[in-house]
């Protein structure tokens, strides 16, 4: 079929936790389309960006976390109304809020994440991938479980480095400063982390290490990984 004369797929993204990676999204989505497409072509993208500082306020005042999970919840439901025909999350973290998403949206396709990891380094003939990413991420069970599916094992730094990490990712990255120091720290972990490949799994990160590999093993961009699914699924219309 001519490009063309190609359909594809509206893409609806949550966005802005943070902007900064949502860019990242944005650009290597079309990139990728218009590689597959070619000429002038380029992704249909709608955009929810949700306000960080509101998120994170209501993270801190309740504890349970549901009304995190309504803020995105609700995001999907607008990009939905407008008429994105798949949806996906730009950030690691807000995975986990899947499970009440698909509750009270069923119909709506989403281009899951750790789904579209595991698959991708499953075929690497990777058996123990390292996480890095925010707290919720590295603790969460969405990894475990995704991987676990395809016989794989989730591998996360002690829990200082982990606390280090989410600080730098939190204080540092989401307000768009990346510094050499943070950059060797992360660099550091990634060397001595027991795994064969590290998977870069916070959506700032791959902007703050570019390496292709540290330490003799792999490190893998989360971005890189899901704009690839992204663009297939919007692809296969």
């Amino acid at each position: 079929m001519r490009a063309d004369m190609m359909h594809t797929k509206t893409i609806g993204l949550v966005g802005g936790l943070s902007w900064v990676s949502t860019l990242e999204y944005y650009r290597r989505i079309n990139q990728l389309m218009n590689r597959a497409r070619g000429g002038h072509y380029s992704a249909h993208i709608f955009i929810d960006s949700v306000d960080e500082g509101l998120f994170l306020d209501a993270q801190r005042k309740d504890p349970s976390e549901e009304s995190c999970a309504l803020i995105i919840a609700d995001a999907v439901g607008r990009l939905q109304a407008a008429g994105a025909e798949i949806v996906a999350l730009c950030a690691n973290g807000l995975h986990r809020f899947l499970p009440a998403i698909r509750r009270r949206y069923p119909q709506v396709e989403i281009v899951d994440l750790a789904v579209a990891v595991a698959a991708e380094t499953a075929a690497m003939n990777i058996r123990r991938l390292g996480i890095l990413g925010v707290e919720a991420t590295m603790s969460g069970d969405f990894y475990p479980r995704a991987l676990a599916e395809q016989g794989m094992i989730a591998v996360v730094p002690n829990a200082a480095e982990r606390a280090e990490i989410h600080d730098i990712i939190l204080d540092e990255l989401t307000r768009n400063r990346f510094t050499a120091a943070s950059r060797e720290y992360v660099r550091a972990v990634i060397g001595h982390l027991d795994a064969d490949a590290v998977l870069l799994a916070c959506t700032e990160l791959p902007l703050l290490v570019e390496d292709a590999g540290v330490g003799g093993k792999a490190v893998l961009s989360s971005v890189e990984l899901h704009c690839r699914a992204i663009t297939a699924r919007a692809l296969a219309a």
